[in-house]
């Protein structure tokens, strides 16, 4: 009896990524003393060649080292890798249109049922077998209603009024995004501006934590390389993507600078394209990623871009609040609390998937035919935005308990922002010049 290895790997699975023609065979490697399980992923090609097993097994595990031939290597894998089954991916975290689930790094919910990754890493719905690709992104997500918070809407209504919930309602209906631009074709963009102190931080932070991401407000892009800006929008599906201070011209530096060009977001009104990237084969094969999360802006200064970007946004204004002592309270309150506090409010949104949509769809109609008899509205992507938006905060009441008062005040100030919008979008109604 000779020794070919101090480890013993055991082939799972095979993974694949249908869009980039990527495929891996996902390993467990277990040893003989106290080290803890390691599991990570071979290629075809380190499978097949004894060296390039010997490598990666040498670069995953510490101290796992395979001295077999290529010989033993191929009678070792011809029995594991028979009838192995096999995973689909997704590259991103959040909703996948495609296989009608959520996924949410270990936790995932697929018709309102939560399941848990299992021992392997990937979740088992029925015949489906899912698993998420995306690391760099980590969630926080309380999976029980355990030690729940829910004093937050109290505190939230305190600072920020009816606009707080507003925000709050974006957020809930970033979730449902991808299945609302299957059906209605478009979602919202949010603008967040408003003095320094105003409070924008506090808000984005807290609503953050909702969604389980404890300490993100958002990414400034203009620190970004545009490779680095299309996967960051690609990163994530049903989820808002905050960009901070965009919009800044280098007017200090003598006026040479570009501004940040808010045209190349349109398309993302719609679920359109972040790009194309060729794709490593021998064919002209293309990657043309949509865009599945929603857009927020936030800056002090309120965007200028042309009527077309305008009118895709609904604008949330904040002024320097005066500070009571029952307004300072609340907001160290949100800012003291945990991700885990608040978490479970992501999972409860995602498992009333069916009753949200089934709500919206019922009143974003009633709301369009209340917008329209304003008459001062003009623009019918104006009406849409912010019908589309009092439609998700009658959806929010499934699952935070907003008072009358509450929800009559938002659905008012709702309206009051379209016709700002509208005067914004639209200012002095004069010809072009030729």
């Amino acid at each position: 009896v000779v020794e070919i290895a101090n480890c013993y790997p055991q082939a799972l699975y095979f993974q694949r990524n249908e869009i980039t023609d990527e495929s891996w065979y996902y390993f467990r490697i277990d040893f003989p003393h106290a080290a803890p399980t390691v599991r990570n992923t071979f290629t075809g090609g380190q499978v097949a060649a004894a060296s390039e097993f010997k490598k990666r097994l040498l670069g995953m595990a510490a101290g796992a080292v395979f001295t077999g031939s290529g010989g033993q290597l191929d009678r070792i894998m011809k029995d594991q890798l028979y009838g192995l089954k096999t995973v689909e991916t997704i590259d991103f975290i959040g909703y996948s249109r495609t296989h009608g689930a959520y996924v949410f790094g270990d936790l995932a919910v697929r018709g309102g049922v939560l399941e848990k990754a299992n021992a392997e890493d990937y979740f088992e719905f029925n015949k489906l077998r899912l698993k998420t690709l995306q690391k760099s992104i980590k969630l926080a997500i309380a999976p029980t209603n355990e030690g729940y918070r829910q004093e937050w809407l109290d505190w939230l209504w305190t600072c920020f009024g009816a606009q707080g919930v507003i925000g709050l309602a974006f957020w809930f209906g970033s979730l449902f995004a991808e299945q609302i631009r299957a059906e209605f074709q478009s979602f919202p963009f949010l603008e967040v501006t408003g003095e320094a102190g105003a409070g924008k931080s506090t808000l984005l932070m807290f609503l953050w934590k909702l969604l389980g991401r404890p300490d993100e407000e958002g990414k400034d892009p203009s620190k970004m390389s545009k490779a680095g800006l299309r996967r960051w929008l690609a990163q994530v599906s049903g989820m808002p993507l905050v960009m901070l201070e965009a919009d800044r011209s280098d007017a200090a530096g003598g006026g040479h600078g570009k501004a940040f060009d808010w045209d190349e977001f349109k398309p993302m009104f719609n679920g359109g394209s972040l790009g194309v990237t060729g794709v490593k084969t021998a064919g002209n094969e293309t990657h043309e990623p949509p865009f599945r999360g929603t857009l927020v802006i936030s800056q002090n200064a309120t965007v200028a871009a042309s009527e077309a970007i305008m009118t895709r946004i609904v604008k949330l204004h904040f002024v320097r609040p005066e500070v009571t002592s029952a307004s300072r309270a609340a907001a160290d309150n949100l800012n003291h609390l945990a991700a885990l506090d608040v978490s479970h409010f992501l999972l409860m949104a995602a498992k009333a998937e069916h009753a949200v949509l089934e709500v919206f769809r019922e009143r974003v109609k009633a709301h369009e035919a209340t917008l329209r008899g304003l008459n001062q509205i003009r623009v019918e992507r104006i009406i849409k935005n912010h019908a589309q938006l009092m439609a998700l905060v009658d959806a929010l009441r499934l699952v935070v308990p907003l008072t009358e008062h509450q929800f009559a005040t938002v659905q008012q100030t709702l309206m009051t922002m379209a016709l700002e919008r509208q005067a914004a979008a639209l200012p002095a109604e004069t010809p072009l010049a030729a």
